[in-house]
């Protein structure tokens, strides 16, 4: 709702619709005012996001080739570690590294067979190619 004022006699008309009041005011931009124009709305475009003092460490798969990484992740950004787990603790974000039991947990499912890392990949691929499937609107069959 929206209030406006005729300039020229300083009459007040309170609670018009704002798609009215708006036509008004585009065919009479010189005779009426907003009484109580309303704050543009935050733009939100370029709003930083929060970033935590404790970085997250996690081990999982990477989401395009199943391949077995760490995860690093403050609230703002995240990194993956995808080497050979003995330099595992040269990764680091935000001078942070992640602690020796991701590590382990890391060099333990990096030991999997080939195979399996493979079957890992096409399954992530998979997914991927389902995911892009289902946004652009394609329906194909699966076996």
């Amino acid at each position: 709702m929206a209030d406006l004022r005729v300039k020229s006699t300083g009459a007040e008309f309170r609670r018009i619709d704002n798609g009215v009041a708006l036509l008004l005011e585009e065919m009479f931009p010189e005779a009426l005012e907003r009484i109580n124009s309303a704050a543009p709305a935050p733009d939100t475009r370029n709003v930083m996001l929060p970033v935590t003092e404790t970085v997250r460490f996690s081990v999982g798969a990477h989401h395009m080739s199943g391949e077995v990484v760490i995860q690093a992740t403050d609230g703002r950004s995240e990194l993956i570690f995808a080497g050979a787990p003995e330099r595992a603790h040269n990764f680091k974000l935000r001078n942070q590294s992640p602690p020796q039991e991701i590590i382990d947990e890391y060099a333990r499912l990096k030991q999997i067979d080939p195979e399996a890392v493979a079957e890992n990949k096409r399954i992530a691929l998979d997914n991927a190619q389902a995911a892009q499937d289902r946004q652009n609107g394609v329906q194909r069959w699966r076996p």
